[in-house]
């Protein structure tokens, strides 16, 4: 009875917020009005809602979509700022053309007339009969629809109110539908002080009004006509959207005024289904504790009193496989990768429920709880790192690089795909709820810049600190597993009946959650939520071990995917459930919306399985360890870590030390205890004071699982606080950079690969920033923080903020890699003093970072007027001409890689990727030629057809000359992969342009609302410019001459490489595949290895000569290397050049900020008329057509030097030829 104690108790203090109705923190700060303020209005995205029968759909619709033709705010509708969490779960949220003004009452004011289309009409009607709801609020609070329970005819408030409606007060049915264009809206207010009021409360009463017939043209419209509006489907119709305001005084105050929203129906069905899920957890535990720990207790005393040898003791049962239960499983790698993912998602859940417990998730703060979630599971990384190397350690594997490589990439890209796919619907769909493209990139911002480093930094301590010593040796023999007769034991049915149990720990609150999803209340019982989890995860666990018992009983020791499985098999039946859901309560219609339901459902039945099966998986782990370590066993041995450590992973082997064993009277005393074990065994909460170890270092695991899991705590503790704070979110930024070069460091890596990585993390945090700016809302937060002293005065504002941010942003990191590239000037190699600059003093280096950052804002507009209309233009273009070439340089590189790995492997893998990435770029640019002549060609536009009728031409002239004989003569390598990739990227540039043109007529783009192809036309060009960046790390620093040298100059003069043998020479070596040119010549490179090579070649000396002064060389380097770190792998020469290598950053910096501002000139005007600002010039932001012609013009360059590089070595063999 202990556990159902401890039960109760737990569930007493989680459920103490549920004493009030709801609890929350307001998360804004209250707004007062005075009488005649006016107080805003925003709309929202329509939405399914079932307000009489089941639910009709699950897509969204943009409340200003042209098919409605609701009426628009004077000036267009403004988008509010939303949050990342918001905007994913469909937010869209706009200034409403409904007016109202504190105090004053308005009756029967129009918005607008329009008529209504017979298609659009036809529209409409569907909605309705979908039972679509309208979105407003006022002041952030929604303007609710008071409605009844259908059962027990209670009030509330519902979210939305209905578009329009299907039957009339006397339930006779309307056909068509009614369309609701009159809205009696009521709004509570209290008073604070004698010129002081609050909003506390909205109400509307939306009512259907035929107003306009028998209305003279100019006269007002009748809002107290009885007939309903019916659109016809045959006819246009006239409509007329009116409203009324009525302010009503109540005693609710400000901080209260969501209660009425968040009341919380039926609380005794909630404590019913807790308190039945407590006593099936509790049973549970009694029986685990009860059935198998007394057995466990006599059986080890039966089996430590014979003292005789294994061989001939006749055991049954689970000790039978004690040499077998610790065999690493099938799939290792898989295993742990899911065991970490799991973990993170326990720990995102954990700390979720925590904060909505303590109100932090506010409801005025919409998508709160989504965007809490994905910054939890963001800085969570490192305990899925941790956990996953730790569990992946203990199961004997090896490969921990791919380890750590694909436990921060597996899990998130399943699921990020899942999303993309259903966001491709949504879009085909004419949904609002489609992702926007820049969120998607800042949700992959946010994997890559930070969840993945810290996974790495969780996998790299995980490895130090060692896996789990297991206390049983297995067997070198595996042992034959018995045919299974018991039907329940078998995998599936198994599985099915732990299920069972699992789900219903969770199915009220499940249920509750999705009414919510797609009703019309809002679900805020996080104290409920919270105690369904923590019974969920005991249960989870507990039903886990005990199934894992029954199989060791019968003898079967595949346990570790099977703990896993019957951990997350709840899963199974929430999907079973989801579709029981559908078919009661959901009426779909069309392909998308059963899409849609079944990818979420999909989704949501994933992280479920992985975050329960992961729980299960540990408490079984942790149950066994200490099952077999109270037995006796001459010789068990630990599975140590040391075999993939860094530091030793030339030791496969694992120290063997000799067992510890605790007396029979303590082994049956520690057996008896087992109760509290089984309970504590199943949350991971073992004591390590209780335990039985085979070696002394296991006391110590409980305390490295709690590193582990501490060691997210100060990037929890970052990240919360650069929510609120743009320091620490720098300050995010540096440990960012520094844990992924520490990461870099620790894996043996090359210190000059480390280096390039960490820049280039700051360079894409750089320009993340840069971006996040161009909205203003960073410089608005700026001048508030900075009480209006870091001031910009522009005309138009959020253009004028975004564009000089940028600008600012982007300078002081080319002038932080100006003055890096001026001090590393002359470094030669590591041993030079300097060199520390560039592959140490990371935090130096950030803070000048930032430092730097934060001093542009106190410059002048007018230097970055100059800067941006001149310098950053030249340097941007000066980059564009160094990405061309190493585009062209790239495209080269990857066919003769591609061409090397397939002669060296006959595998046909390398021949299928070469093929399908040529046939792929060749359907790209195809597909995309043909859009750009359907819908960017039309009459009238002779500019577009030339762009694209001309790039068609040059990319058939390329495809041709790129085959012909006398080009394939002079470089057999040459052929349709450069081409292609060539023709797919001059396509993409000729097709940003074209799309970047004001012209309506000629630009169907700018015919529509919204900017998302320029979205995704920036957001793609920024793509490439990261990767050309990457590129140049590589390329362009370490290859100077490429950009104006021979291409193989320094290859002419160097000797062959280590590994061609003593027949190697300067013919029989390719040296196609080192790219363009070689690396810079080091010490080596001297007269005397040329005068061997000479001689070899001359036949004058055996060609061992070579091998010889490799040898030579070896030594010497060793002996000069000395102690040094052996991941330093300059100590000889630089691999690249230093200077050049932050130069090429610097103008790369330049070309972001030209690229993310569309390359927008600025100007100064007069002085500002306010005067406040001092008379301060006003910046002006303009458009012109350089993006356009930019990117013509690159197209063209980048085809002139992919030209010269197939026609160069015909017209100039002795300069570029291959012979």
């Amino acid at each position: 009875m202990r556990g159902t104690t401890a039960l109760a108790a737990l569930a007493v203090a989680l459920a103490l917020p549920l004493q009030a109705a709801a609890w929350y923190l307001p998360g804004s700060a209250p707004h007062s009005y005075k009488q005649g303020d006016q107080v805003p209005f925003s709309v929202n995205a329509l939405q399914a809602k079932a307000f009489t029968s089941q639910i009709k759909g699950v897509l969204k619709y943009d409340y200003y979509d042209p098919r409605f033709q609701f009426c628009t705010p004077d000036g267009g509708p403004e988008a509010q700022s939303e949050n990342l969490g918001s905007v994913l779960f469909g937010d869209r949220i706009y200034s409403s053309p409904v007016q109202g003004v504190m105090l004053k009452d308005e009756v029967c004011k129009q918005m607008c007339r329009t008529t209504i289309t017979p298609e659009n009409a036809a529209f409409i009607n569907d909605r309705i009969r979908e039972e679509y709801a309208v979105n407003w609020m006022v002041d952030g609070l929604p303007v609710a629809e008071s409605r009844r329970e259908i059962k027990t005819h209670e009030e509330f408030l519902s979210l939305g109110f209905a578009l329009g409606s299907l039957q009339d007060e006397h339930f006779q049915q309307y056909d068509p539908p009614a369309l609701h264009n009159h809205y009696d809206i009521y709004i509570d207010y209290h008073k604070r002080g004698p010129d002081e009021y609050r909003v506390v409360g909205a109400r509307i009463y939306p009512l259907s009004k035929d107003s306009l017939t028998g209305v003279a043209a100019g006269q007002p419209a009748d809002c107290k006509a009885a007939n309903p509006l019916q659109l016809s489907n045959a006819t246009s119709t006239g409509v007329a959207y009116t409203y009324s305001v009525r302010w009503r005084e109540s005693s609710t105050p400000w901080a209260t005024r969501w209660d009425a929203y968040l009341k919380v129906f039926d609380p005794r069905i909630h404590w019913l289904a807790l308190i039945n899920s407590i006593v099936i957890v509790s049973f549970l535990c009694m029986m685990v504790a009860i059935v198998v720990a007394r057995s466990i207790s006599r059986d080890i005393h039966r089996y430590n009193a014979i003292d005789m040898n294994e061989d001939v003791q006749e055991d049954f049962g689970w000790k039978l496989v004690h040499g077998e239960v610790f065999r690493p499983p099938g799939r290792p790698m898989l295993l742990s990768i899911f065991i970490g993912s799991g973990s993170q998602l326990v720990a995102m859940a954990a700390v979720t429920l925590v904060f909505a417990l303590l109100g932090f998730l506010s409801p005025s703060n919409r998508g709160s709880l989504a965007t809490v979630m994905i910054v939890t599971w963001t800085l969570f990384g490192s305990i899925a790192g941790f956990v996953s190397s730790k569990v992946y350690a203990s199961l004997g594997g090896e490969y921990w690089k791919q380890n750590i490589v694909l436990t921060a990439m597996l899990f998130p890209s399943l699921v990020f795909s899942l999303v993309l796919l259903l966001n491709f619907f949504l879009i085909f769909s004419g949904s609002s709820g489609a992702v926007p493209f820049g969120t998607l990139l800042a949700l992959v911002a946010l994997w890559f810049l930070i969840n993945v480093p810290l996974t790495a930094v969780g996998a790299m301590l995980g490895i130090r600190s060692g896996g789990f010593t297991h206390p049983v040796k297995p067997n070198s023999i595996p042992r034959q597993i018995p045919y299974q007769h018991t039907w329940y034991l078998r995998p599936l049915p198994s599985a099915m009946i732990a299920g069972i149990l699992i789900f219903a720990s969770a199915f009220l609150e499940i249920l509750f959650i999705l009414n919510s999803m797609f009703g019309t209340k809002i679900y805020y019982a996080f104290g409920f939520l919270a105690l369904a989890f923590i019974i969920t995860a005991v249960t989870s666990a507990t039903v886990t071990i005990l199934f894992t018992y029954f199989h060791l009983c019968s003898e079967d020791y595949r346990w570790h995917w099977r703990a896993f499985v019957t951990g997350g098999s709840g899963a199974i039946w929430f999907f079973v459930y989801g579709l029981f859901f559908w078919a009661t309560r959901l009426e779909l219609p069309g392909l998308a919306n059963k899409v849609l339901f079944l990818g979420y459902l999909s989704i949501l039945s994933l992280l479920f399985f992985t975050l329960f099966g992961a729980i299960g998986f540990l408490a079984t782990y942790a149950a066994l360890r200490r099952i077999y370590s109270a037995i006796r066993v001459d010789y068990p041995t630990s599975i140590s870590p040391a075999s993939i450590s860094p530091a030793s992973i030339s030791s496969p082997l694992a120290s063997i030390q000799p067992a510890t064993t605790l007396s029979p009277q303590l082994q049956i005393r520690a057996a008896n205890s087992s109760v509290t074990f089984f309970i504590a065994g199943a949350c991971l909460l073992a004591n390590p004071a209780h335990r039985s170890c085979a070696t002394d270092s296991c006391a110590t695991e409980p305390f490295q699982i709690a590193m582990g899991v501490a060691l997210s705590l100060p990037f929890l503790g970052g990240g919360l606080a650069s929510i609120a704070s743009s320091c620490v979110a720098g300050l995010a930024f540096f440990c960012t950079s520094t844990a992924a070069s520490a990461f870099f460091k620790s894996c043996n890596c090359q210190s000059s690969i480390a280096t390039r990585v960490g820049f280039a993390i700051i360079f894409c945090l750089d320009a993340l920033l840069a971006w996040l700016s161009l909205t203003g809302f960073m410089m608005h937060k700026i001048e508030e923080w900075s009480y209006n002293y870091i001031k910009m005065d522009c005309k138009d504002k959020d253009r004028c903020y975004g564009v000089l941010a940028v600008h600012r942003i982007t300078f002081a990191l080319s002038l932080f890699h100006f003055i890096l590239g001026m001090l590393l000037i002359g470094v030669k190699d590591t041993r030079t003093k300097r060199a520390a600059i560039q592959n140490g003093w990371w935090g130096p280096k950030v803070l000048l970072w930032l430092l730097l950052t934060l001093l542009m804002f106190f410059i002048p507009n007018g230097f970055f007027v100059f800067w941006a209309n001149y310098f950053s233009l030249i340097l941007a273009s000066v980059f564009i001409v160094v990405g061309l070439v190493l585009l062209v340089d790239f495209a080269h590189s990857w066919s003769e890689t591609c061409l090397d790995r397939w002669e060296q492997t006959e595998s046909d893998f390398w021949k299928l990727t070469l093929i399908g990435s040529t046939l792929g770029m060749y359907a790209a640019t195809i597909a995309l030629t043909g859009v750009l002549y359907g819908f960017f060609a039309s009459s009238g536009c002779s500019l577009n057809q030339f762009f694209i009728s001309l790039n068609l031409g040059l990319i058939v002239v390329l495809t041709l000359l790129s085959i012909s004989p006398k080009v394939q003569e002079a470089n057999p390598r040459s052929g349709l992969a450069q081409s292609s990739m060539v023709a797919a990227y001059c396509t993409y540039l000729i097709a940003s342009a074209v799309m970047n043109r004001d012209n309506a007529e000629c630009n169907p783009i700018t015919r529509g609302r919204g900017g998302s192809a320029k979205t995704t036309t920036v957001v793609i060009g920024a793509v490439f410019t990261f990767l050309a960046i990457a590129y140049s790390t590589s390329r362009a620093a370490t290859q100077s001459t490429t950009l104006v040298g021979k291409r193989r100059a320094a290859l002419n003069e160097s000797r062959p490489p280590s590994g061609y043998g003593p027949l190697a020479t300067r013919d029989s070596l390719d040296y196609s595949s080192t790219g363009v040119v070689s690396d810079q010549p080091t010490k080596k490179d001297s007269l005397r290895i040329q005068a061997l090579m000479a001689a070899v070649e001359a036949g004058a000396i055996p060609a061992s000569a070579l091998d010889e002064e490799e040898d030579d060389d070896e030594i010497e380097t060793r002996s000069e290397l000395g102690a040094a770190d052996e991941s330093d792998d300059e100590r000889q020469g630089t691999r690249y050049n230093y200077s050049f290598f932050h130069f090429v950053f610097a103008i790369a910096a330049c070309y972001t900020a030209m690229l993310l501002t569309d390359w927008r000139f600025v100007r100064l005007g007069g002085p500002s008329p306010d005067p406040s600002e001092d008379g301060a010039p006003i910046a002006y932001i303009g458009r012109s057509t350089t993006a356009m012609w930019m990117r013509v013009v690159s197209s063209w360059l980048c085809i002139a030097i992919y030209t010269w590089s197939l026609v160069a070595p015909v017209i100039l063999p002795d300069r570029f030829g291959f012979d």
